[in-house]
């Protein structure tokens, strides 16, 4: 009887730990649920981050979550963007991981997840009944690495069962929304970019002039429209070829783009012409950029001998708040720059007639 007894002791704690095993287990995978709806309905890449390093925090009993993702310049390197230890600054310094080198460099480099078996000694074997101070998931997509996850403790943790296989079915819906997310922006940045000189087209100019009108006449803050063309870009392309006049078009885009503040923008308005717009500008800074990217662009072309005639005609659209209405400023800007075509070319106008 004694020993019945003690069976059946054993076996009704067996039976509470096996469910409490499965509670766990049932509310990890409510978890990744919950964050996979969440991360479904937004195509924010930050949101999208954050909501993966808070998941995977509350799931994985580690101390801290660092997401890792490859960079697009330069495939070899990860760099972490999204650490639940640090606070979020859009200027702070990322840290950057190697492929092959370390922890997750490991993981990346393999596509499995590695942890540390000893110190700085990364492997790909990971025995999760282990005391694991640090392993790191890495995100696939299709047969592509796009980065990882990056799990680590002040202290040894051992994964309960079935923990690993949770976080690495967290790594599969990450993976996949970090993915669709950043196909959506180089989508929407190849939506609003001029293809040649990757200067923002005329898509994007229509929007921000139409919000920036609307800024200025609502707070009743300046506003300055330049727009500018190449002088006789016409007769330089039957000259030189049009190859050669799409180079010409990059150099000044180029050039404008090293000349501008923090607060403008330059856009491609079509062919040869060009657009920026300066916010918080009033007329004398206006004339001042105006003059400062015309001296450049002739400057830079000068020095490449043979195209020393390379110039650019400007003018400017000081619109006052009460009118700052996008097809105004356009047609004041316009018949500015015509002005200065009509004075000779290579100079800056402001207003219709008035000479800067």
């Amino acid at each position: 009887v004694n020993t019945m007894g003690e069976a059946l002791v054993r076996a009704r704690e067996e039976a509470a730990s096996r469910s409490d095993l499965v509670e766990q287990q049932a509310e990890q995978l409510r978890r990744i649920l919950t964050m996979a709806r969440e991360i479904a309905g937004t195509l924010s890449i930050p949101y999208v981050l954050r909501s993966i390093a808070s998941s995977a925090l509350q799931i994985s009993g580690f101390d801290r979550v660092i997401v890792w993702m490859s960079d697009v310049d330069n495939p070899q390197t990860m760099s972490a963007v999204v650490d639940t230890a640090v606070e979020d600054d859009p200027d702070r310094e990322l840290r950057h991981a190697e492929i092959g080198i370390g922890l997750v460099g490991h993981a990346v480099k393999y596509g499995r997840t590695a942890a540390e078996v000893g110190e700085d000694e990364p492997s790909v074997e990971v025995h999760p009944e282990r005391p694991l101070r640090n392993i790191a998931v890495p995100l696939i997509v299709g047969a592509r690495v796009t980065g990882a996850v990056e799990f680590s403790g002040d202290e040894p943790t051992i994964l309960s069962a079935g923990t690993l296989e949770v976080l690495e079915t967290l790594a599969i819906h990450a993976a996949a929304a970090i993915e669709a997310a950043r196909l959506h922006v180089r989508t929407e940045e190849m939506g609003n970019t001029d293809a040649l000189t990757t200067l923002a087209n005329r898509r994007s100019f229509d929007a921000d002039l139409a919000a920036e009108c609307d800024r200025s006449a609502r707070y009743e803050r300046p506003l300055a429209l330049i727009m500018f063309d190449v002088d006789h870009f016409k007769e330089f392309n039957d000259a030189f070829g049009h190859q050669r006049g799409d180079e010409v078009l990059q150099e000044l885009a180029d050039t404008v783009l090293h000349q501008l503040r923090g607060t403008d923008t330059a856009y491609r308005y079509g062919g040869e012409e060009f657009a920026v717009l300066a916010r918080e500008t009033t007329g004398p800074d206006a004339a001042v950029l105006a003059q400062r990217l015309r001296i450049h662009i002739q400057d830079h072309f000068a020095a490449h001998g043979s195209l020393s005639s390379v110039t650019a005609s400007f003018g400017i659209a000081l619109v006052p708040p009460e009118e700052a209405m996008p097809t105004r400023m356009v047609a004041v800007a316009d018949a500015a720059l015509y002005d200065a075509k009509a004075a000779g070319r290579n100079c800056v106008r402001s207003g219709p007639s008035t000479p800067v």
